[in-house]
């Protein structure tokens, strides 16, 4: 498997590695659901530096409806870190408007501690 997760008490990271498909990141995310560290609902990190795979329109589409329907897992904040200027980059910033009508609030970096950073900020 090309994707794998780490938990602590205020964050989930799932990292990407080389090429993935959506089963592999839903099967991922089913395995966090019942990893008995999570504490739900908690902030996500996707972090794609270390992949130059790009999903699909179809499958980022899916990915974010499918994702909403865990917000009782993965509720409050959702972060995408790419590289900058590549496609997947681009890509985050269109899985973050397709995530908004699902009720999640995603938002794409290129810097990964800036994204901690925002994930580890209280809520206002």
């Amino acid at each position: 498997m090309s994707i794998g997760y780490t938990i602590d008490d205020k964050l989930v990271i799932a990292t990407a590695y080389g090429p993935f498909t959506m089963d592999e990141v839903f099967l991922t995310f089913g395995k966090i659901m019942v990893d008995p560290a999570l504490k739900p609902p908690t902030n996500v990190l996707l972090d794609a530096r270390h992949t130059e795979h790009g999903p699909t329109n179809e499958e980022i589409e899916a990915l974010a409806e499918h994702l909403g329907n865990l917000k009782a897992y993965f509720g409050g904040r959702w972060a995408v870190v790419a590289k900058p200027n590549t496609l997947l980059h681009h890509l985050s910033r269109m899985f973050c408007r397709l995530a908004e009508p699902h009720g999640l609030n995603v938002e794409p970096f290129s810097d990964y501690d800036a994204a901690c950073q925002w994930l580890l900020r209280p809520d206002p």
